[in-house]
């Protein structure tokens, strides 16, 4: 008899734990949909992608995920309405050439031509960007946090796929992203001691003093484009560099190559400009002389032209830093410069 029990008390919980498991498993199956989301990712080593999406039945999270070269972005078993926004950051010194999607119309559109939070972008501007957004669950609100968080991480441009719920296709697309380089190097040349003509050379272990003049040289180099079936236009290149006077009033242009002359392009060219900054008290207070330079530019994608091309002129405000510093001594009663070693000439100070 007390085996009976025994044996029918398992019967009845085993029959339990199976009829608790069924309002899960259920709910479960019958939300699972017929399309899929299928986004293969072909991007140069220079740039990184992001995205954000919004699956039907799923919580959402505001965070930005960086996405896999390659197999990119997969889903199965999905229900409509599904949201996706995909940002593209590309490597200090480049610029995005092309992003473009298959099967989709249109390019992509600049998030870095507007406020530094995003606000006057080409994305925010257009409506239609909204209403796609909106449709798919996205709040304005969340929109826009989504591209101030992308442009901190150095997003340049975003492009959307949505699919509101009555919709019958799945999204299939192959993504690809190309971005062109161009850089700005900035070095120091030599050192003009105060009351000298002839500079001196600059080495590791110089410094110098009041009054001397410090000589750089800019340099911006172009690439041969990585992308040639849609290579980079340039325009409105230029330079600045406030500590040597280049400010944006009086900046140095700089005159890109063509578009033909880039097109064929087998190496790189370079620009150079060399300006200079004379060493003051409060530099000697500092000890150090920071001194930066920044690129500017604006490019426009050579992009095949077509009714529904999202962008037409999209504008990136490019920067690379280079700093130089020296060390100086407040000790000295008459500051000029001095190097380590050797014989001195132009009354030069014994070494620091």
């Amino acid at each position: 008899m007390k085996k009976t029990w025994v044996r029918m008390l398992c019967f009845l919980l085993a029959a339990g734990m199976l009829l608790s498991g069924l309002p899960d498993c259920l709910p479960r199956a019958a939300a699972a949909g017929n399309f899929w989301v299928k986004l293969p990712i072909q991007a140069a080593d220079n740039c990184r992608v992001y995205y954000n999406e919004r699956i039907t039945g799923e919580p959402w999270s505001s965070e930005l995920r960086e996405a896999a070269v390659g197999p990119g972005i997969a889903h199965t078993g999905l229900e409509w309405p599904y949201g996706i926004l995909l940002f593209v950051a590309p490597d200090d010194g480049y610029a995005l050439s092309a992003f473009r999607a298959d099967n989709t119309a249109g390019n992509y559109y600049s998030i870095a031509d507007g406020e530094p939070d995003g606000t006057g972008c080409s994305f925010l501007s257009d409506p239609k960007n909204y209403q796609s957004l909106l449709a798919v669950g996205y709040s304005e609100e969340e929109v826009k946090g989504l591209v101030a968080e992308a442009i901190r991480q150095n997003c340049h441009c975003a492009l959307l796929l949505s699919r509101v719920p009555n919709s019958v296709k799945n999204i299939s697309s192959t993504l690809r992203f190309y971005a062109e380089r161009l850089t700005l190097e900035k070095r120091l040349l030599s050192v003009t001691p105060q009351g000298a003509d002839t500079p001196i050379d600059a080495q590791p272990d110089l410094c110098a003093g009041v009054g001397d003049v410090l000589n750089y040289e800019l340099s911006v180099t172009f690439y041969p484009p990585e992308n040639r079936e849609y290579p980079l236009i340039y325009s409105d290149v230029y330079v600045t560099d406030e500590k040597t006077g280049s400010t944006v009033e009086n900046r140095l242009s700089i005159s890109p190559p063509s578009q033909k002359q880039q097109e064929g392009m087998t190496d790189r060219v370079v620009i150079s400009h060399q300006v200079q900054y004379t060493v003051t008290a409060l530099d000697l207070a500092l000890g150090t002389v920071e001194n930066r330079a920044q690129l500017s530019f604006r490019f426009r994608p050579q992009q095949r032209k077509t009714a529904n091309d999202a962008v037409i002129d999209a504008r990136v405000s490019s920067t690379v830093r280079a700093s130089v510093g020296y060390r100086y001594e407040s000790a000295v009663a008459a500051p000029a410069l001095r190097r380590t070693g050797g014989a001195h000439s132009h009354g030069l100070r014994p070494p620091c």
